[in-house]
């Protein structure tokens, strides 16, 4: 589509198309609908708007959304490739959406004042890496995402602070802190062993407090050990002594 002005809805229905195009204005809706975009682009420019109303979108190349509107109602959305935002785009979903990324996932947006990225559920799939660079999810921290879930098998790279609801490990994945911190507000579903430091970066979930490494977890415990027995061998003299 291209055009201010052009509008096409469509419900109810499934839709193959090559390309799905909406730029210079032009807005497409979908409501309850299926739509199967072939190609290797999806691009939302110029002022277009993509609003998906219940249905599923999939796109077997790459997502790109350049100061334009990406929002709607409760969407699954499948990405085989990038997931790009930049310039004045903004993000709002009423509902909760599911965003299935096979790549990367990448924010480089002017502004994030009209992101509700709250409501989102991300699902890092790692089933491609086009650029050569591994999977890497760069979003700038001035959001909280709703949720992140990592695929069996995937070591997802950070490339930036991310601030995430709920992380969830589907499986034996990773993510390799890279130098950045990640903060879990709510519920985390793994192993602290699933979070690569060995690049810097610190693992934070609940009330601001780091989550300690399994070797200071077991030298805790050690400590915690060798004062119980301390205080058993203490206790035991002053017993000899009282007799």
């Amino acid at each position: 589509m291209d055009g201010t002005g052009s509008l096409v809805h469509v419900t109810d229905t499934t839709l193959t198309t090559e390309s799905l195009n909406t730029i210079n204005g032009g807005v497409f809706e979908e409501t309850d609908s299926t739509l199967n975009v072939t190609g290797n682009t999806t691009l939302i420019e110029n002022n277009g708007q993509l609003i998906l109303n219940g249905g599923i979108y999939n796109e077997s190349g790459d997502f790109i959304l350049i100061d334009s509107m990406l929002g709607g109602t409760d969407p699954l959305m499948n990405i085989g490739g990038d997931f790009s935002v930049t310039g004045t785009s903004t993000i709002v979903f009423n509902e909760t959406a599911i965003l299935s990324v096979g790549d990367d996932l990448l924010f480089d947006a002017d502004s994030y004042a009209g992101f509700d990225m709250g409501s989102v559920l991300i699902e890092m799939t790692g089933t491609s890496d086009d650029e050569g660079n591994g999977n890497v999810l760069d979003l700038d921290d001035d959001f909280v995402l709703g949720g992140l879930n990592v695929a069996d098998g995937l070591t997802l790279v950070l490339m930036d602070d991310l601030v995430v609801d709920e992380l969830e490990f589907l499986g034996v994945g990773a993510i390799d802190l890279n130098g950045f911190d990640l903060t879990v507000a709510s519920s985390f579903s793994g192993e602290v062993s699933q979070i690569i430091t060995g690049h810097g970066g610190a693992f934070i979930y609940s009330n601001n407090a780091p989550v300690p490494e399994p070797a200071t977890m077991l030298l805790f415990g050690t400590g915690l050990a060798g004062l119980a027995g301390f205080c058993f061998k203490t206790r035991g003299k002053n017993r000899d002594r009282a007799g």
